[in-house]
């Protein structure tokens, strides 16, 4: 019998390296996608303090120059806050555009595998059936000698 050779197997490790490569770009982008968003919360937590200080500050006597610096911080802080936002959006788009290769590459290589398992069970009953047609003329032949 012989050894069954599927001839696109070159072509399937080339698949698999493909997808290996997309869930490797999905997972630096999820990553990547987390520090940012860590980044925002810590930029958030400071703008909501900034806030409460400000709020703090006008209870007391009023000192131009911290409610100006005061003002500052917050306008600034909200304008980190809304930036880290749009990067958040911006990053999100890439990992769903990266989660869609990373499946699509899956989706490829599955094909090439199930063509794999079908040829290989094609080759394995070709390989039967030339067995069986091989022990019929053995038989036949014995039959003929006695």
């Amino acid at each position: 019998m012989t050894r069954f050779k599927f001839r696109l197997e070159a072509l399937l490790r080339l698949r698999r390296q493909v997808e290996d490569l997309r869930l490797k770009s999905l997972a630096e982008s999820q990553e990547l996608l987390r520090q940012r968003q860590a980044n925002l919360d810590a930029i958030s937590a400071d703008h909501t303090s900034a806030l409460r200080d400000l709020a703090h500050a006008r209870l007391g006597p009023l000192n131009a120059f911290r409610a100006r610096l005061l003002h500052r911080q917050v306008g600034s802080l909200s304008a980190s806050c809304r930036a880290g936002a749009a990067q958040i959006e911006a990053q999100n788009a890439e990992v769903q555009r990266r989660q869609e290769q990373a499946v699509e590459a899956a989706r490829e290589r599955r094909l090439l595998e199930k063509l794999r398992e079908r040829r290989l069970a094609d080759a394995s009953h070709l390989a039967q059936a030339q067995e069986a047609a091989l022990m019929d003329e053995i038989a036949q032949a014995r039959r003929r000698k006695t």
